[in-house]
């Protein structure tokens, strides 16, 4: 997670990040898994917002 911080940070300043860009592998099926869903205040603090989703493949999947 500090990597993937780090790289969107260069990224968002213009900057060549110094980390590996992160990488993500395919699921064949979400089904089992769960999302864990991160809510905040939106910015002019009027209600709220989904911040970032986290998704979690079924266990026995992530193995394969």
């Amino acid at each position: 997670m500090d990597n993937r911080r780090a790289w969107r940070a260069a990224i968002a300043d213009g900057r060549q990040p110094d980390v590996p860009e992160p990488r993500a592998h395919p699921v064949p099926t979400f089904e089992g898994g769960t999302i864990f869903f991160a809510i905040s205040s939106n910015r002019q603090r009027t209600g709220y917002e989904i911040a970032s989703l986290f998704p979690q493949p079924a266990h026995d999947l992530t193995h394969r």
